[in-house]
């Protein structure tokens, strides 16, 4: 969910489009920083081809979702460094310049599906796309308590400050030359977006978007899974909810039987507090993904879980991903991110509201 291609399109003379696509280190999970090193030598190499070649077209460069952090970082620091980069034109696609987000309650679903549920699928897509450096450069609220899910009962996992993503936006804010923010000068700069910029909300603030219930033999409730949006900044609200059930199986050897022997009811939940002025994050206008819907079809799918009864109670498809504030890059981004921003963003050239064009 986290992850992203870098398109790069270079017009040749007779304006036919080549288009590569970037080889991501560690599948594109690595740090930022990193993958830009890579698409500063891919334009170092096609400015050459192009001068060998004779031609006088310049690039376009089209980063989406995480490759637009990739390829304002790339060009800004060649800017910096005085490295001709022979970009006309940038492209920021739907790219998450000050954060994404992934819903609290779905990152705590599957950590606690991958740990106290024992699934290992869960637990290599909690560790993959949620632990891996960009996600902890990009995401603005981390469940931050892996390997040790029981601290999930508390608010007090919730980092809303990793030291990654702090890093980084430190990084991308120096990359570039003085008083660019990172942003890339020598360039023409576009943002398109997903999402309204007329306050309109994906949602509502602690509202309840999934509940499983699963019954077993004697119509015991062997696993249940409830999520809820964050509440309003200043509240709390129960974001997750979860139990599972964990059986132990004995065998007798002498009539080579195995029965069941034990039950362990593990249950977890969280208290979250929602300390972001700006908003609850998982509601607030943009780009959305089906992160609770891709879990869900998981378990629908999941034969030791359909074989006994199922209770879908409740699933409300969609959470903001991209926010519109953060594919826009405002400038002054202190504010309620549900304001409706739809007015023109650079009227004045002196005084624009975001750095694009």
């Amino acid at each position: 969910t986290i992850r992203g291609l870098l398109g790069i399109s270079i017009p040749v003379g007779y304006w036919t489009t080549v288009t590569n696509y970037l080889l991501l280190a560690d599948g594109g999970a690595d740090f930022i920083e990193r993958n830009a090193m890579a698409l500063v030598a891919l334009l170092k190499r096609e400015k050459k081809k192009l001068a060998d070649n004779g031609s006088a077209e310049k690039i376009t460069l089209i980063g989406p979702s995480m490759g637009g952090l990739i390829s304002r970082y790339a060009l800004a620091y060649m800017e910096k460094n005085n490295i001709p980069h022979n970009v006309k034109l940038w492209v920021s696609f739907d790219s998450p310049h000050l954060g994404a987000n992934i819903p609290i309650a779905t990152q705590a679903q599957l950590l606690f599906l991958g740990t106290i549920g024992e699934s290992a699928e869960a637990l290599e897509k909690y560790k993959s796309n949620l632990q891996s450096p960009a996600a902890r450069q990009m995401l603005i609220e981390q469940v931050d308590n892996y390997p040790n899910p029981t601290s999930m009962w508390s608010n007090n996992s919730k980092n809303n400050n990793h030291p990654f993503r702090q890093q980084f936006l430190q990084n991308l804010t120096n990359s570039g030359i003085a008083n660019s923010n990172g942003f890339p000068t020598n360039v023409r700069k576009i943002a398109l977006i997903n999402g309204t910029t007329n306050g309109m909300k994906t949602n509502s603030e602690g509202q309840l978007v999934y509940d499983i219930a699963v019954f077993g033999s004697f119509n015991l409730k062997g696993f249940y899974n409830v999520d809820r949006n964050q509440a309003t900044p200043g509240n709390s609200v129960t974001t997750f909810e979860g139990r599972f059930t964990k059986k132990y199986i004995c065998s007798t050897g002498i009539f080579n039987t195995s029965y069941l022997c034990g039950l362990d009811i593990i249950s977890a939940w969280r208290n979250d507090v929602n300390i972001n002025p700006r908003g609850c994050m998982d509601v607030v206008p943009g780009g959305t993904y089906n992160t609770v819907g891709i879990i869900k079809k998981s378990l629908d799918e999941n034969p030791a879980i359909q074989e006994n009864k199922v209770e879908n109670r409740a699933y409300v498809p969609n959470h903001a991903f991209i926010p519109t504030v953060s594919s826009l890059a405002l400038k002054n981004p202190n504010f309620d991110w549900s304001t409706p921003i739809n007015r023109n963003l650079v009227c004045d050239p002196n005084n624009k509201e975001i750095p694009f064009d």
